[in-house]
C-alpha cells in the first residue's frame, strides 16, 4: 500500500480517475428507485407456509393476486342514495374495468353475509373489496385509475390493504428520503467544522464521501438490474449513513493522525505517507469487519434482510476512494488541508477518555462492578418484543393508513383483515357429507382458542353452525318424521285389519268365482252334451229329411207319372174302381208325408228349444269377470303399498308379486275364453237362424199337403172335367211336392250346415273348458295366494306393531335430543338435502377453491390486532388446534395452511428470527477470526464482542423502554433488533480496533496501563468524534417519519454512546488490564 502511494506523481492520476468513474457510472446506471419499487417488495421464501397457501389453493383454481380494500366514509352516515350510487359504480366498474385486471368484486350488495361484514354498525363506512390478478408490486401502477373508477361524487373514499399501505411505506421513505441526506450532510459538515475549525476540511471530506455514495449507489443499480442483487428501501439509507458515518470516522482517524505527523515530517508528501503508514492496518480490517458484518447478511434468507448487503459495496468503494482521494490530498495541500487554521505541536488528549482510563486501568475491578450496575437493569428491562404493525410505519397523512385507522375504529382490526386457515383434503373433495362434519369440529375446537372472535366456514357462513346441521335440529326433524311414521304406521296397523277383512272378502269372492266357474264348468258340459244330443238329432234329421226328400221326390215322379197316366186316361178313360184305388193309394202318401212333417217338426221344435237354451250374453260374462278381476287387483295393490311401507324386506312383496302375475294370465285366459263364448253364441245365433227356416219351409210343405176334403172322398163326377180337375189337382200337387222337394233339400243342406256349425260350437266349448280349467287353476292358485298373503299379513301386522315399539323408543329419544339445551359438542350432520341445496352450493364459492374443491377455508377474526404480537400467539395456537382438532380421522394427514396478516407476521417473524441468529453467528464468527488475525490474539475478540453485544442489548432495552414505555407502541419494529445489530457490530468493532491496535503499538515501549492509558487519550477524541459523526448520521433518519427507521436510528445512537462513553472506555481496558499479558494467549505473551 504505502509503494502504492508513495510515488507523489503518480498519486494525482488516482482522485482524477475515480472522480470519472464515478461519474460514467453515475450517468449509465439504471435508477435504483424503480428497481426498489419492483424487486424490493417484503418476499418470504417458498417453504414458508402462507407461501405455500398460496401455491396449494391456486393450484385448485383459486384466486391468489392482490386484494384491494375501497373504503367509502360519511361522518353523518351513509345515505340509501348514496349506497344506490356505490352500486352503481361498482356495477359499472365490473362491467368496464378499464386497464385494472380486475378479477372480481366482494361488496356490501352481493348478500345479507357481506352486508353484515362490509358495513359498520353505524353505517358510516362501507367497504368494498377488489380482487386484483396482480402482484401487490404492480399496484401502484392501478392506483390513479382505480381512485377514478371507483369514486362517487360528493363521497369520501380512500384504498387500503397490504398492498397499499406497503406502497405508502415506500413512497413515505424515498420522500423523507432526501431530507436525511441534507440533515446528514450539514451535521457532518458542522461535526468536522467544530473538530479541525476549517471550512475546508469538511468540505473535502464531503465531496470524497458525496462521490464515494454515489459510485456504491450506481454500482448497486447494475446489480440489482443486470444480477438481481438484493436491495429495498432500506439499502440506499444505509450506504447513505454507513458511508457518510464510517467515512467520516476514517477520515478523522486519518486527519488526526495527519496532523501529528506534519510538524515530524519535512515535508507534507512524508506526513502522509507516515500517516497511512500507521494507520492502514486499522482503516483496512476495520473495514474488513464492516464489510464481513454486511456480506453475511447475504447468506440471510430473507430478501429485505439481504438487501443491506449492498452496504458492504458501499464499504468497498469508500476504501477506495479514501485510497485514491485522501493520499493526493495530504501530500499536495499539506497544512493547507486545515485552512484557515494551523496543526498544533502537541495533540490534545481528550479529558473525559482521560479520566475514564484513569478509573478502568487502575481500579479494572470496581469499574466492572459499575459496568455491571449499569447493564444489569437494563438487561432485565429488555423484553425483546417486536413489533409488524405495518399501518403505525407510515405517517398518518397517507390514505392507506386513515382508511386503515377508520376501519379499525368502525369494525376492529380483526373483523376485516382476518386470517384464513385452508384445509386439503388427502383425498377427493371436501363436498362430501361426510368430510364437512370434521371442518365443523375444526371450526368448534378453534373459536374456543384465545384471541379468536369469530369463525366462519361453509358450514357456519355467519359465525354460527347452519342450525339445520345440528343433531338436535336433525333430531326434531327426525322426531316430527318419526310422530308422522308412527301415525302413518297406526293407520297401517289399522288398514292391516282392514286388509285382512278384504283378503278375507277376496277369499271369498275367489271361492264364488271358484263356484261360478265350476257353475261355468258344469254349464259348458251340459252345453257340450247339448251340442252333441244336437248333433246327434241334426244327424238323425238329416237322414229322416232326406229320406222324406226320397219319398217326396218319389212322389212327385209318381204324380207325374200319375199326370202321364191321366193323359193316357183321358185317352182311355179308366175304371171309376181304378181312380179311386189309385186316389186312396195318393191320399195314404200324402197321409204319410204329413205324418213325417209332423214328425219332423216336433223334433225341429225340440232342438230349437235345446238351441234357445244355450242363449247366453257374453257381455254379462266380461263385464263380471272384470269387476272381480279389478277388484281382486286392487286388493292386490293395497296390500303391496301397505307391504312395502310397513315390512319392506319381508317376502310379502314376493308373494304379491307372484300373485299379480298368477291374476295378470287369468285376466288374459278370461279374454280368451270371452272372445271364444262370443264366437259361440255367434254360431248359435246362426243355427237358431237355419232351424227356423227349416221349420218354415216344413210348415210350407205342410200346408201344401193338408187338403180339406181326402182324396178318397172326393166325388168323381164327369170324368173328363173329374180328370181334368184331377189333372190340374195333380199338377198342383207336383208342383208342391217339387217345392217340397227342394224345401227339403234346402233343410238337409240348412242341417249339414247346422252340423257343421255343431262341430264348431263343440270345439270352442271344448276351448272354453280348457279356459274354464285355467282359470279355475289360477283362481285356485290365487286362493292359496290370498292365504299366504294373509298369513304374511299377519306377520307383518306383528312386525309393524314391533316397529311401533322400537320407533316410540326412538321417537322419545330424539325428542329428549332435540330438547336438549345448544351445546359445542351436540355434533352435526349433513343430509344430501341440505348439500344440494342451491344456497349451500354458493357458500362454496366462498369457502372452498372453485376448481374440486379440494381446499376448504376457514374465516378466523380475531380480537386482538392483526399486525400485534397477540395475533402471532394466536396463529400458532390456530395452527396447533387445527392440526389436533384432526388427529385419529381420516383427514389426520390434511395440509393445513394459513393466510392472513396475522400468519404472513408469524412467518415474517420466524424467518427473521432465523436470518438473525444465523447471520449474527457468521457475522461473529467472521469478526472473531479478522480481530484474531489483527491482534494475533484469542482472548481480546472475546471480550471485544462481549462488550458489542452488551452494547446492542442495553442499546435495545433503552429504545423499548422509549418507544414501547413512553411513545406506547406495541414493540419494536420487526427489521430493528437485525439491522441495530448488524450495524453496531459492524461499526462499533471500528472503534475497538482504533483503541486496540494503538494500544498494541504503544504496548511495543510502554508497560501494559501506561500503553492503555495513551491510548485512551490518544484515540478517545476520535473515537468520540466518530460516535457523534456516525451517531448524528443515524439521527438525521429521524427525520424520515419512518417507524422502523426511527428506531434503528434510536437504537445505533444510544449504542454509540453506550460503548464510546461506558463498555469501551471502561469495560474494555479494565479486562484488557485484569488479562495482562494474557490479552495475548495463546499466540505470545508480551513484556515490558
Amino acid at each position: 500500500m504505502i509503494k502504492v502511494i508513495s510515488g507523489k506523481k503518480r498519486i494525482i492520476f488516482y482522485p482524477i480517475l475515480w472522480i470519472v468513474a464515478t461519474f460514467v457510472l453515475l450517468f449509465f446506471s439504471p435508477d435504483l428507485n424503480q428497481i426498489v419499487s419492483k424487486e424490493g417488495q417484503i418476499e418470504i421464501p417458498s417453504e414458508y407456509p402462507t407461501q405455500q397457501f398460496e401455491n396449494m389453493v391456486a393450484s385448485d383454481g383459486a384466486f391468489t393476486g392482490t386484494e384491494v380494500i375501497v373504503v367509502y366514509h360519511e361522518e353523518d352516515g351513509l345515505s340509501q342514495a348514496q349506497a344506490d350510487q356505490i352500486e352503481e359504480t361498482m356495477e359499472a366498474f365490473e362491467n368496464d374495468p378499464g386497464d385494472v385486471p380486475l378479477h372480481d368484486i366482494v361488496s356490501p350488495f352481493n348478500g345479507d353475509e357481506q352486508a353484515d361484514q362490509l358495513i359498520s354498525d353505524d353505517e358510516t363506512l362501507l367497504l368494498v373489496s377488489l380482487e386484483l390478478d396482480m402482484a401487490s408490486e404492480a399496484y401502484d401502477t392501478y392506483r390513479n385509475d382505480i381512485q377514478q373508477l371507483t369514486a362517487v361524487d360528493g363521497l369520501t373514499h380512500y384504498q387500503t390493504g397490504d398492498a397499499a399501505i406497503s406502497t405508502d411505506y415506500d413512497k413515505s421513505t424515498q420522500e423523507n428520503l432526501g431530507t436525511s441526506q441534507w440533515i446528514t450532510i450539514a451535521l457532518v459538515f458542522t461535526v468536522l467544522l467544530s473538530i479541525f475549525r476549517s471550512p475546508l476540511t469538511p468540505l473535502l471530506m464531503l465531496i470524497l464521501l458525496g462521490l464515494s455514495f454515489l459510485g456504491s449507489i450506481s454500482i448497486v443499480s447494475f446489480l440489482a438490474d443486470w444480477f438481481g442483487f438484493p436491495v429495498s428501501t432500506y439499502t440506499e439509507i444505509f450506504i447513505l449513513a454507513i458511508i457518510f458515518g464510517v467515512g467520516t470516522d476514517y477520515c478523522i482517524l486519518l486527519m488526526r493522525r495527519f496532523q501529528e505527523e506534519l510538524p515530524a515530517s519535512e515535508t507534507a508528501h512524508e506526513a502522509m505517507i507516515q500517516t497511512f503508514r500507521f494507520s492502514t492496518q486499522t482503516i483496512l480490517y476495520g473495514a474488513i469487519t464492516g464489510f464481513i458484518g454486511f456480506a453475511t447478511i447475504g447468506l440471510a434468507d430473507f430478501n429485505i434482510f439481504q438487501s443491506a448487503v449492498g452496504v458492504a459495496v458501499g464499504i468497498l468503494v469508500l476504501l477506495i476512494g479514501i485510497l485514491a482521494g485522501m493520499p493526493p490530498l495530504m501530500s499536495f495541500m499539506g497544512n493547507r488541508i486545515f485552512w484557515p487554521s494551523k496543526p498544533r505541536a502537541k495533540r490534545q488528549d481528550n479529558w473525559l477518555w482521560r479520566k475514564l482510563g484513569g478509573f478502568s486501568v487502575y481500579r479494572p475491578g470496581y469499574t466492572m462492578l459499575i459496568v455491571a450496575a449499569i447493564l444489569a437493569p437494563l438487561l432485565w428491562m429488555y423484553d425483546n418484543d417486536i413489533s409488524f404493525n405495518m399501518p403505525e410505519e407510515v405517517q398518518e397523512g397517507y390514505e392507506s393508513v386513515q382508511a386503515y385507522d377508520l376501519i379499525a375504529d368502525r369494525f376492529g382490526e380483526g373483523d376485516v383483515f382476518f386470517t384464513t386457515l385452508a384445509v386439503e383434503a388427502p383425498e377427493g373433495t371436501w363436498e362430501e357429507p361426510n368430510a364437512l362434519p370434521y371442518l365443523e369440529l375444526m371450526a368448534i375446537n378453534l373459536e374456543k382458542v384465545d384471541g379468536v372472535s369469530d369463525v366462519r366456514t361453509v358450514t357456519r357462513p355467519e359465525g354460527e353452525r347452519l342450525e339445520e346441521m345440528t343433531i338436535p335440529e336433525q333430531a326434531d326433524i327426525l322426531s316430527s318424521s318419526l310422530s308422522e311414521t308412527l301415525d302413518g304406521l297406526a293407520e297401517i296397523s289399522d288398514g292391516h285389519d282392514d286388509l285382512l277383512e278384504g283378503v278375507a272378502d277376496g277369499a271369498e269372492q275367489f271361492s264364488e268365482a271358484e263356484e261360478g266357474v265350476e257353475a261355468l264348468l258344469n254349464g259348458t258340459d251340459e252345453a257340450l252334451e247339448g251340442v252333441e244330443e244336437l248333433q246327434g238329432g241334426l244327424s238323425s234329421l238329416t237322414s229322416e229329411i232326406a229320406t222324406a226328400q226320397e219319398e217326396v221326390s218319389a212322389a212327385s215322379e209318381e204324380i207325374a207319372e200319375y199326370e202321364a197316366q191321366l193323359d193316357e186316361f183321358q185317352e182311355a178313360i179308366p175304371s171309376t174302381e181304378s181312380l179311386e184305388q189309385q186316389l186312396e193309394e195318393a191320399e195314404t202318401a200324402r197321409q204319410e208325408a204329413l205324418s213325417t212333417i209332423s214328425e219332423r217338426q216336433e223334433q225341429l221344435g225340440t232342438l230349437q228349444d235345446m238351441i234357445g237354451g244355450l242363449a247366453f250374453d257374453p257381455d254379462d260374462i266380461d263385464i263380471g269377470l272384470q269387476e272381480n278381476l279389478e277388484m281382486w287387483q286392487s286388493t292386490l295393490n293395497d296390500l303391496s303399498e301397505e307391504a312395502d311401507e310397513a315390512a319392506p324386506d319381508s317376502d310379502i312383496s314376493e308373494d304379491i308379486d307372484n300373485m299379480n302375475a298368477a291374476l295378470q294370465e287369468g285376466a288374459e285366459q278370461t279374454d280368451e275364453a270371452v272372445a271364444i263364448v262370443s264366437e259361440v253364441e255367434e254360431t248359435r245365433q246362426d243355427i237358431e237362424s237355419e232351424l227356423e227356416a227349416v221349420s218354415a219351409d216344413l210348415a210350407e210343405a205342410e200346408e201344401l199337403l193338408t187338403l180339406e176334403t181326402p182324396l178318397t172322398d172326393m166325388n168323381i163326377p164327369d170324368p173328363n172335367a173329374t180328370l181334368q180337375d184331377v189333372q190340374n189337382d195333380l199338377e198342383e200337387a207336383g208342383t208342391g211336392m217339387q217345392e217340397l222337394a227342394e224345401g227339403l233339400g234346402e233343410a238337409v243342406n240348412g242341417l249339414e250346415d247346422m252340423q257343421e256349425g255343431t262341430q264348431e260350437l263343440n270345439e270352442g266349448l271344448t276351448e272354453i273348458q280348457e279356459g274354464q280349467h285355467e282359470l279355475m287353476e289360477g283362481i285356485e292358485a290365487a286362493g292359496d295366494g290370498f292365504t299366504e298373503l294373509e298369513e304374511g299379513l299377519l306377520e307383518v301386522d306383528e312386525g309393524t306393531l314391533d316397529v311401533i315399539d322400537a320407533i316410540e323408543q326412538m321417537e322419545d329419544f330424539t325428542s329428549s335430543m332435540a330438547d336438549q339445551p345448544s351445546h359445542p359438542l351436540e355434533g352435526i350432520f349433513i343430509t344430501d338435502d341440505i348439500m344440494e341445496n342451491e344456497a349451500f352450493d354458493q357458500l362454496w364459492e366462498h369457502y372452498a377453491t372453485p376448481d374440486d374443491r379440494f381446499v376448504s377455508f376457514i374465516d378466523i377474526t380475531m380480537e386482538n390486532d392483526p399486525y400485534g404480537l397477540e395475533a402471532i400467539e394466536t396463529v400458532d395456537a390456530i395452527d396447533e388446534v387445527a392440526a389436533f382438532s384432526l388427529k385419529e380421522t381420516p383427514f389426520e394427514d390434511a395440509n393445513i395452511l394459513l393466510d392472513g396478516i396475522a400468519a404472513q407476521n408469524r412467518d415474517l417473524n420466524e424467518l427473521t428470527n432465523r436470518d438473525f441468529i444465523t447471520t449474527a453467528s457468521i457475522m461473529l464468527t467472521g469478526i472473531s477470526l479478522a480481530l484474531a488475525v489483527l491482534f494475533r490474539s484469542l482472548v481480546m475478540p472475546l471480550y471485544v464482542l462481549f462488550s458489542l453485544a452488551a452494547t446492542y442489548f442495553g442499546a435495545a432495552a433503552i429504545t423499548e423502554w422509549i418507544f414501547m414505555d413512553l411513545a406506547g407502541y406495541q414493540g419494536l419494529m420487526w427489521a430493528v433488533p437485525f439491522f441495530s445489530f448488524v450495524i453496531l457490530m459492524a461499526l462499533g468493532v471500528d472503534y475497538s480496533i482504533f483503541l486496540i491496535t494503538r494500544f498494541d503499538e504503544n504496548r511495543k515501549t510502554l508497560d501494559l496501563k501506561e500503553a492503555m492509558m495513551l491510548a485512551m487519550r490518544r484515540i478517545g477524541g476520535i473515537v468520540l468524534a466518530a460516535a457523534l459523526i456516525l451517531g448524528g448520521t443515524f439521527a438525521s433518519l429521524l427525520a424520515s417519519g419512518v417507524l422502523t427507521l426511527l428506531q434503528i436510528s434510536t437504537m445505533v445512537v444510544i449504542g454509540l454512546l453506550l460503548y464510546s462513553l461506558l463498555l469501551l472506555p471502561l469495560f474494555v481496558p479494565s479486562v484488557a488490564t485484569i488479562l495482562g499479558p494474557y490479552n495475548w494467549w495463546p499466540f505470545h505473551k508480551r513484556d515490558k
